[in-house]
């Protein structure tokens, strides 16, 4: 069964993960594609086109969203959690090079409050008890 226009534009404003996948929303004042789930601020319905695939969207002349990556989701592809278990594999190798979690912190090139949140999403714990 085809998605319709209004059910791709409720599931968009409700910035539903299930369908990431399913469709790509083209905002077209602004020139971008996004994920149905982007937390971007939702734009006006009449900006709004869908799209099934990326190349569809760019030959629209549109570019993907700096802040949902639907590129790098189509493509499994996620750099934070690359990062992530790069920095772990460092800590895990080195665990003396790392006084402490400011030194992890500064390794990161991240923020800490990011930096936590992927390592409470992927470990399950604080980046201090993985030292």
């Amino acid at each position: 069964m085809p998605l319709t226009h209004e059910f791709m534009l409720a599931r968009m404003y409700a910035s539903d993960k299930t369908m990431n996948g399913q469709f790509l929303t083209g905002v077209l004042s602004t020139g971008i594609y996004c994920l149905p789930s982007c937390p971007a601020r939702k734009p006006k319905p009449e900006n709004v086109r869908f799209f099934t695939t990326e190349p569809d969207a760019r030959t629209a002349g549109l570019r993907p969203c700096l802040r949902c990556r639907p590129d790098d989701y189509y493509r499994d592809y996620d750099p934070d959690t690359q990062a992530l278990a790069a920095l772990d594999a460092r800590i895990q190798r080195e665990p003396d090079a790392f006084a402490g979690v400011e030194a992890i912190v500064a390794a990161s090139g991240m923020g800490a409050s990011k930096l936590h949140a992927l390592f409470r999403q992927q470990y399950h714990a604080t980046p201090a008890a993985r030292l």
